[in-house]
């Protein structure tokens, strides 16, 4: 079982291609299906990236290269772009780390902090690679809060 869990974390390292530390109450890991599913109190520290979640799970191709993650239940989240820091919460959070895209859903609050503005939405789309953002409302109104300087 150590060696199993050192795997995965070598692995969990390689999926940000920086330093990675990652804390759960509980792993398990299914060599079978390729997924590893960290349970409770789950913390992720990627350079000046943080996540916390109830749970994570870690889903490899054949040759253990991650393919995704998803984080569930109580996410909070300080994500750190070229340009901007965004942090906030949601409901859940995937990561792809081939196009370095976050993707937040249900009841996703998320505050810019450069610019001091806030959106709330049901799914937010953050890449890395472009800076760019998406948010979409679901059946609900975007929410946007900043304020104006004359």
């Amino acid at each position: 079982m150590r060696k199993i869990v050192v795997l995965i974390l070598f692995v969990i390292s390689t999926l940000f291609a920086q330093k990675v530390e990652v804390s759960a109450d509980k792993l398990v890991a299914d060599e079978n299906s390729h997924i590893s599913k960290l349970i409770g109190n789950v913390k992720i520290k990627k350079g000046s990236d943080t996540i916390s979640a109830n749970e994570l799970s870690i889903k490899f191709n054949k040759k253990n290269k991650p393919l995704f993650y998803e984080a569930k239940g109580d996410i909070k989240f300080h994500i750190y772009t070229k340009k901007r820091e965004f942090e906030g919460s949601a409901n859940s959070l995937t990561y792809n780390p081939k196009t370095l895209k976050y993707v937040l859903s249900g009841n996703v609050k998320v505050h810019e902090k450069s610019q001091d503005q806030t959106l709330e939405g049901e799914r937010v789309v953050i890449d890395r690679i472009s800076g760019r953002s998406e948010i979409d409302g679901g059946n609900k109104p975007v929410k946007f809060i900043f304020d104006v300087k004359e």
